[in-house]
């Protein structure tokens, strides 16, 4: 009895001690599926309306994961779901998913939901997700890119219209600023001339001149005439050449450049002068210092503005450009006679001949005038025709 007994014993320890090892076993694997197995979260709606995971567990938070997929409830068990979250204050309707898409504002503008629409059963994907027609996400409808595009082509064109449209008014208003500043300065008294500056002369009067250009206070600075004030200045016999500028606003500029008289002609008690181009500056009624005189010259009747012209003039005024300073102070006249050209110099004659070799003849000429005069007295002509040869004089020889 006793060894069946010890027998007895036996077996049941043998049997606790396996359902120990079974035990320990199964709470291994139960542990090591908790570490294998990932966190299934369910959304939870916050105030914000957002959806945020927690983990899902039972009353005592000791429950195992929920599997990723399961199969479809029942009706009942759906019902008995409802109620506890409503006892927790959850909310029974899982959260819609916002779309991060944004649409353009002509299309974001949902129609009203019918009753109809909001009292029918929103279908899930596989995933339990809502399609976007089932959250509100209004879908770009067939031809909204091209109809987009549209829209783009045109507001580009529009921009094109626009810019042409302000270039055409600046250049409208420019050309209107242009016209009416050239009224303002054709039409009105603005560029008159107030001012006529003469520069230049020397002999001639300056209000001579501005009285013999025409110029006056109704002139009008743009309208002005040059040709016309040039032809009026150059009547003038004195006036070689005239330059008219004007200076803005109001200001005439007279630059002028005068003759100067080389010599004299006298004709019918008249003091003619006469410059290097044969030109008649002036009639004096005496005989102007500093001049020498031009005698036998065969002319016409002589008056300012007359131009002398000939060749035996030609020949005369050769003679006196080619004269030396020296030379000229002591010379009183020029001529041309019978035999040749000749000038008069301390009131005696000196005989030139030909118009040639004038330099060298001026040089012989002084010499004898302002020397042998000197030492011989009164000399009644001195030849230097031929400059190898000149010829003396005295007066009395024979």
């Amino acid at each position: 009895m006793q060894g069946g007994k010890r027998k007895a014993v036996k077996n049941k320890t043998a049997k606790t001690r396996g359902a120990e090892v079974r035990v320990s076993r199964a709470k291994t694997r139960v542990v090591a599926k908790k570490k294998a197995a990932p966190e299934i979260r369910k959304p939870r709606r916050t105030d914000g309306g957002r959806a945020q995971a927690e983990p899902e567990s039972g009353q005592d938070g000791n429950a195992p994961p929920r599997r990723a997929a399961r199969a479809p409830e029942a009706p009942q068990k759906k019902e008995a779901m409802r109620s506890v979250k409503a006892q927790r204050g959850e909310r029974t309707e899982k959260p819609r998913r916002a779309f991060a898409r944004r649409e353009p504002e002509a299309d974001t503008a949902l129609p009203p939901r019918s009753v109809e629409d909001s009292g029918k059963k929103k279908k899930r994907g596989s995933k339990g997700a809502l399609s976007p027609q089932e959250n509100g996400v209004r879908q770009p409808e067939e031809g909204a890119g091209a109809r987009a595009a549209g829209e783009a082509s045109g507001g580009k064109k529009e921009k094109r219209i626009s810019r042409h449209v302000r270039i055409l008014i600046l250049g409208g208003l420019l050309l209107v600023s242009l016209a009416a500043l050239l009224w303002v300065y054709t039409a009105t008294g603005t560029l008159n001339v107030a001012k006529v500056e003469v520069r230049g002369n020397e002999v001639l009067d300056a209000d001579y001149l501005r009285s013999l250009s025409g110029i006056t206070r109704d002139t009008h600075l743009l309208k002005m005439d040059v040709k016309a004030v040039e032809s009026a200045i150059l009547s003038e016999p004195y006036v070689a050449g005239v330059d008219v500028s004007r200076q803005y606003p109001n200001t005439v500029v007279l630059q002028i450049t005068e003759r100067k008289p080389s010599a004299f002609i006298i004709q019918n008690g008249k003091f003619n002068l006469v410059d290097q181009e044969g030109m008649i500056l002036e009639s004096a009624d005496a005989m102007p210092p500093g001049l020498i005189e031009i005698r036998d010259l065969d002319t016409q009747l002589l008056f300012p503005g007359m131009e002398v012209s000939g060749l035996d003039f030609a020949t005369v005024t050769s003679l006196l450009g080619s004269l030396p300073p020296a030379l000229r102070e002591i010379t009183t006249a020029v001529g041309l006679g019978a035999k040749g050209l000749y000038l008069e110099g301390k009131g005696t004659l000196v005989i030139y001949g030909e118009a040639s070799e004038l330099p060298r003849k001026n040089t012989i000429a002084l010499l004898a005038l302002s020397g042998l005069v000197d030492r011989y007295g009164a000399v009644e002509y001195i030849d230097v025709s031929f400059p190898d040869h000149p010829v003396i004089k005295p007066v009395g020889a024979g």
